[in-house]
Protein backbone atom coordinates (compact mmCIF):
# COMPACT_ATOMS: atom_id res chain seq x y z
CA UNK A 1 0.00 0.00 0.00
CA UNK A 2 1.63 3.31 -1.01
CA UNK A 3 0.55 6.46 1.48
CA UNK A 4 1.56 8.91 -0.67
CA UNK A 5 -0.25 8.97 -3.84
CA UNK A 6 0.54 12.29 -5.88
CA UNK A 7 2.82 13.63 -4.12
CA UNK A 8 4.95 16.18 -5.71
CA UNK A 9 8.34 17.05 -4.29
CA UNK A 10 10.16 20.29 -5.86
CA UNK A 11 13.78 20.28 -6.74
CA UNK A 12 14.72 16.49 -6.50
CA UNK A 13 18.17 14.52 -7.83
CA UNK A 14 17.28 11.31 -9.69
CA UNK A 15 19.87 9.12 -10.54
CA UNK A 16 19.40 6.14 -12.10
CA UNK A 17 22.16 3.07 -11.65
CA UNK A 18 22.97 0.61 -14.00
CA UNK A 19 24.71 -2.16 -13.17
CA UNK A 20 26.56 -2.77 -17.06
CA UNK A 21 26.77 1.14 -17.89
CA UNK A 22 29.52 2.65 -15.38
CA UNK A 23 27.69 6.19 -16.95
CA UNK A 24 24.45 6.85 -14.39
CA UNK A 25 22.10 9.18 -16.08
CA UNK A 26 21.39 12.09 -13.45
CA UNK A 27 18.61 14.68 -13.65
CA UNK A 28 17.28 17.12 -11.30
CA UNK A 29 14.09 18.80 -11.08
CA UNK A 30 10.47 18.60 -9.96
CA UNK A 31 9.24 14.91 -8.88
CA UNK A 32 5.74 13.23 -8.78
CA UNK A 33 5.29 10.52 -6.92
CA UNK A 34 1.50 8.68 -7.46
CA UNK A 35 0.40 5.46 -6.47
CA UNK A 36 1.94 3.73 -9.99
CA UNK A 37 5.27 5.09 -9.88
CA UNK A 38 7.51 8.17 -10.26
CA UNK A 39 6.59 10.70 -13.09
CA UNK A 40 7.03 15.01 -13.35
CA UNK A 41 9.77 16.96 -15.16
CA UNK A 42 12.48 15.04 -13.54
CA UNK A 43 11.60 11.59 -14.09
CA UNK A 44 10.51 11.74 -17.49
CA UNK A 45 13.94 13.39 -18.73
CA UNK A 46 15.73 10.87 -16.94
CA UNK A 47 13.71 8.02 -18.93
CA UNK A 48 14.22 10.39 -22.29
CA UNK A 49 18.35 10.48 -21.66
CA UNK A 50 18.13 6.93 -20.24
CA UNK A 51 16.11 5.64 -23.24
CA UNK A 52 17.79 3.40 -24.52
CA UNK A 53 19.77 2.60 -21.85
CA UNK A 54 16.31 1.30 -20.17
CA UNK A 55 14.96 -0.70 -23.17
CA UNK A 56 18.38 -2.62 -22.85
CA UNK A 57 17.94 -3.53 -19.45
CA UNK A 58 14.47 -4.06 -19.52
CA UNK A 59 13.10 -1.40 -17.97
CA UNK A 60 14.53 -2.47 -14.80
CA UNK A 61 16.70 -1.31 -12.35
CA UNK A 62 17.27 1.15 -9.12
CA UNK A 63 16.64 5.02 -9.31
CA UNK A 64 18.38 6.48 -6.08
CA UNK A 65 16.32 9.95 -5.40
CA UNK A 66 18.20 12.95 -3.39
CA UNK A 67 15.94 15.03 -1.69
CA UNK A 68 18.17 17.71 -0.79
CA UNK A 69 20.93 18.23 -3.51
CA UNK A 70 22.52 21.01 -2.24
CA UNK A 71 24.19 19.53 0.83
CA UNK A 72 26.29 15.97 0.98
CA UNK A 73 24.79 13.86 3.31
CA UNK A 74 27.93 14.48 6.05
CA UNK A 75 25.87 18.02 5.89
CA UNK A 76 22.52 16.65 6.29
CA UNK A 77 23.77 14.54 9.23
CA UNK A 78 24.97 18.18 10.64
CA UNK A 79 22.27 19.77 10.29
CA UNK A 80 19.39 16.79 11.36
CA UNK A 81 21.79 16.85 14.66
CA UNK A 82 21.59 20.60 14.56
CA UNK A 83 17.93 20.60 14.31
CA UNK A 84 17.18 18.31 16.86
CA UNK A 85 19.39 20.31 19.69
CA UNK A 86 17.24 23.35 19.23
CA UNK A 87 15.03 23.90 22.44
CA UNK A 88 11.67 24.41 20.73
CA UNK A 89 12.62 20.65 18.78
CA UNK A 90 13.97 18.55 21.31
CA UNK A 91 10.85 17.04 22.76
CA UNK A 92 8.62 16.85 19.87
CA UNK A 93 8.16 13.21 18.28
CA UNK A 94 10.22 12.76 14.96
CA UNK A 95 6.94 11.84 13.37
CA UNK A 96 5.16 15.20 13.81
CA UNK A 97 6.20 17.11 11.03
CA UNK A 98 9.54 17.68 8.43
CA UNK A 99 11.66 20.12 9.51
CA UNK A 100 10.64 23.73 7.66
CA UNK A 101 13.03 26.53 6.74
CA UNK A 102 10.70 28.51 8.45
CA UNK A 103 13.48 28.14 11.28
CA UNK A 104 16.12 30.47 10.18
CA UNK A 105 13.71 33.10 9.23
CA UNK A 106 12.31 33.09 13.00
CA UNK A 107 15.77 33.22 13.91
CA UNK A 108 16.51 36.27 11.83
CA UNK A 109 13.63 38.25 13.13
CA UNK A 110 15.11 37.35 17.02
CA UNK A 111 18.09 39.79 15.87
CA UNK A 112 21.06 37.01 15.35
CA UNK A 113 23.82 38.44 13.09
CA UNK A 114 25.24 34.80 12.02
CA UNK A 115 23.92 31.53 12.35
CA UNK A 116 25.70 28.05 12.38
CA UNK A 117 26.52 26.61 8.81
CA UNK A 118 23.85 23.85 9.51
CA UNK A 119 21.17 26.42 9.47
CA UNK A 120 21.19 26.44 5.74
CA UNK A 121 19.86 22.93 5.60
CA UNK A 122 16.29 24.89 6.73
CA UNK A 123 17.11 27.19 2.84
CA UNK A 124 17.73 24.55 0.77
CA UNK A 125 15.04 21.62 2.52
CA UNK A 126 11.49 21.19 0.10
CA UNK A 127 8.25 21.38 1.94
CA UNK A 128 8.50 17.55 2.41
CA UNK A 129 4.48 16.96 3.02
CA UNK A 130 3.71 14.78 5.97
CA UNK A 131 2.62 11.67 4.84
CA UNK A 132 6.53 11.26 2.44
CA UNK A 133 8.29 12.31 5.54
CA UNK A 134 6.65 9.48 7.68
CA UNK A 135 7.61 7.24 5.19
CA UNK A 136 11.34 8.38 4.98
CA UNK A 137 11.73 7.93 8.52
CA UNK A 138 9.99 5.02 8.50
CA UNK A 139 12.20 3.38 6.05
CA UNK A 140 15.25 4.73 8.34
CA UNK A 141 14.13 2.44 10.92
CA UNK A 142 12.66 5.31 13.19
CA UNK A 143 10.21 5.24 15.12
CA UNK A 144 7.66 8.48 14.61
CA UNK A 145 6.84 8.19 18.16
CA UNK A 146 10.67 9.25 18.88
CA UNK A 147 11.74 12.45 20.32
CA UNK A 148 14.06 14.24 18.33
CA UNK A 149 16.37 14.37 21.19
CA UNK A 150 16.21 10.60 21.47
CA UNK A 151 17.33 9.92 18.39
CA UNK A 152 20.79 7.85 18.06
CA UNK A 153 23.89 8.71 16.03
CA UNK A 154 22.86 5.30 13.89
CA UNK A 155 18.81 6.64 13.14
CA UNK A 156 20.52 9.79 11.90
CA UNK A 157 23.45 8.37 9.66
CA UNK A 158 19.97 6.67 8.67
CA UNK A 159 17.93 9.22 7.93
CA UNK A 160 20.93 11.57 6.36
CA UNK A 161 21.51 8.44 3.70
CA UNK A 162 17.41 8.54 3.53
CA UNK A 163 16.98 11.71 2.38
CA UNK A 164 20.31 12.06 0.13
CA UNK A 165 19.85 8.91 -1.56
CA UNK A 166 17.14 6.43 -1.18
CA UNK A 167 16.91 3.76 -3.62
CA UNK A 168 13.76 2.78 -5.75
CA UNK A 169 13.40 -0.41 -7.70
CA UNK A 170 11.56 0.10 -10.73
CA UNK A 171 10.18 -3.15 -12.88
CA UNK A 172 8.35 -1.70 -16.12
CA UNK A 173 6.45 1.27 -17.41
CA UNK A 174 4.01 2.75 -17.96
CA UNK A 175 0.78 2.23 -20.58
CA UNK A 176 1.71 3.60 -24.14
CA UNK A 177 -1.41 5.90 -23.11
CA UNK A 178 0.71 7.83 -20.63
CA UNK A 179 4.01 8.04 -22.40
CA UNK A 180 4.74 11.28 -24.33
CA UNK A 181 7.21 10.43 -26.71
CA UNK A 182 8.95 7.53 -28.28
CA UNK A 183 12.45 7.17 -28.69
CA UNK A 184 14.43 5.99 -31.74
CA UNK A 185 13.42 6.20 -35.67
CA UNK A 186 14.83 6.93 -38.87
CA UNK A 187 18.33 8.65 -38.76
CA UNK A 188 18.37 12.08 -39.46
CA UNK A 189 21.55 11.55 -41.57
CA UNK A 190 19.65 9.43 -43.76
CA UNK A 191 17.17 12.40 -44.46
CA UNK A 192 18.00 15.76 -46.04
CA UNK A 193 16.44 18.11 -43.15
CA UNK A 194 15.74 21.14 -45.30
CA UNK A 195 13.10 19.36 -47.35
CA UNK A 196 12.72 15.98 -44.43
CA UNK A 197 13.02 13.89 -47.74
CA UNK A 198 14.52 10.90 -47.64
CA UNK A 199 18.72 10.46 -49.27
CA UNK A 200 17.82 6.77 -50.60
CA UNK A 201 14.37 6.85 -51.81
CA UNK A 202 13.17 10.43 -53.51
CA UNK A 203 9.56 11.76 -52.95
CA UNK A 204 9.47 9.66 -49.76
CA UNK A 205 9.33 11.83 -46.70
CA UNK A 206 9.48 11.57 -42.82
CA UNK A 207 7.85 14.14 -40.10
CA UNK A 208 6.95 13.87 -36.08
CA UNK A 209 7.75 10.48 -34.48
CA UNK A 210 8.91 8.39 -37.14
CA UNK A 211 11.99 10.33 -36.89
CA UNK A 212 14.93 9.16 -34.55
CA UNK A 213 13.40 12.79 -32.54
CA UNK A 214 12.33 12.53 -28.68
CA UNK A 215 13.04 15.98 -26.88
CA UNK A 216 11.97 16.46 -23.23
CA UNK A 217 8.50 17.48 -21.77
CA UNK A 218 7.62 21.39 -22.44
CA UNK A 219 6.11 21.24 -25.78
CA UNK A 220 9.18 20.48 -27.56
CA UNK A 221 8.01 17.15 -29.28
CA UNK A 222 4.37 18.83 -30.61
CA UNK A 223 6.71 21.18 -32.32
CA UNK A 224 9.05 18.95 -33.84
CA UNK A 225 5.72 17.59 -35.21
CA UNK A 226 4.39 20.57 -36.40
CA UNK A 227 7.35 22.18 -38.07
CA UNK A 228 9.02 19.07 -39.75
CA UNK A 229 5.11 18.29 -41.21
CA UNK A 230 5.28 22.04 -42.57
CA UNK A 231 8.72 21.32 -44.07
CA UNK A 232 7.56 17.75 -45.62
CA UNK A 233 4.49 19.30 -46.51
CA UNK A 234 5.68 22.45 -49.03
CA UNK A 235 8.81 19.78 -50.20
CA UNK A 236 6.35 16.80 -51.25
CA UNK A 237 4.16 19.80 -52.87
CA UNK A 238 6.39 21.41 -54.55
CA UNK A 239 8.00 17.90 -55.67
CA UNK A 240 3.85 17.23 -56.97
CA UNK A 241 4.46 19.69 -59.02
CA UNK A 242 7.51 19.49 -60.83
CA UNK A 243 6.14 16.12 -61.98
CA UNK A 244 3.20 17.63 -63.23
CA UNK A 245 5.51 19.48 -65.75
CA UNK A 246 7.48 16.59 -66.23
CA UNK A 247 4.63 15.19 -67.84
CA UNK A 248 3.27 17.75 -69.54
CA UNK A 249 6.46 18.26 -71.10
Amino acid sequence: KNDNDNVTQQQQKTKQNQKNNSKNKTQRGDLLITHRGLSGPAALRLSSFAAQELHQCKYRGTILINFIPDLTQKEVYDALCYYASLQDVRRKNVGTAPPRRRRRRQQLSHGYDSLPLSESFMDVLPDLPKRLWFSLITTSQIDPNTKWSQLSKKQRISLSQVLTSLPIHFHGKDTNKEEFVTAGGVMLSNVDLKRMESKQVPGLFFVGEVLNVDGVTGGFNFQNCWTSGYVAGVAAADSALLMEKKEEI
